[in-house]
């Protein structure tokens, strides 16, 4: 004679199959997306201490492409710095200053605004590398801008200095600024995940970048 603790226990048995094969129905095929967004790829030669020589094949956009950039949208160029002030207390341009995320570097032939797009870049360019030095295990160092909007004024003025610098400079539409890669100094490891993220995003067709030899990277916001 059967006890009824005894039917339960083989009724229970006999249900585990099709509860195995109801329970698989609902099982994901794959896991889930994070959002993540893959790491870019980091350049394996040509980055040294202070300097980015694989940069030049990286970074090839030229003085004509920059030139292109010129002409396309952005503020009207101010002939004097007084007028950039002016934009910016209209509205128009955005204070670009040294936070948590990049340094900028004390500023003499430029004023330190872009226009909201290109502080907006900035913001994610920086978030992107911050992400990917976490990912790699390293600490994260500070980029640092050494130029930004310029005036037809600061160009003149930059121009009796530089060789490199022209007259219809990206710098006076106020999506421009440079990068210097000489001051990573030592950390060889964030420079290099830096200019991954920098090319991955230049890939991505929403910057113009140019290799400088005097220490920076030229970049324009499309």
């Amino acid at each position: 004679m059967n006890r009824p603790y005894q039917n339960n226990t083989l009724r229970s048995w006999l249900l585990l199959p099709a509860l195995v094969v109801l329970g698989s129905a609902f099982t994901p095929l794959s896991t889930p997306a994070t959002g993540n967004r893959p790491a870019a790829a980091t350049p394996t030669k040509g980055i040294t201490s202070g300097g980015c020589t694989s940069c030049a094949s990286f970074f090839p956009d030229d003085v004509a492409t920059q030139a292109r950039a010129y002409r396309s949208e952005g503020i009207n160029p101010q002939k004097t710095d007084k007028g950039i002030k002016q934009l910016y207390r209209s509205g128009k341009l955005q204070l670009v200053a040294s936070n948590s995320q990049y340094k900028v570097n004390r500023l003499y032939h430029s004023q330190p605004y872009l226009l909201p797009e290109g502080k907006a870049f900035l913001s994610e360019l920086a978030s992107r590398y911050k992400a990917a030095c976490k990912a790699a295990g390293v600490g994260y160092v500070k980029f640092t801008i050494s130029s930004l909007t310029r005036s037809r004024q600061s160009v003149a003025s930059l121009m009796e200095e530089n060789d490199n610098s022209i007259a219809n400079s990206a710098h006076l539409k106020g999506k421009t600024f440079d990068v210097s890669y000489a001051a990573f100094g030592r950390s060889r490891k964030q420079l290099k995940l830096f200019v991954a993220e920098l090319k991955e995003m230049r890939s991505e067709g929403l910057c113009y970048v140019k290799y400088e030899r005097n220490g920076c990277l030229h970049i324009t916001v499309r």
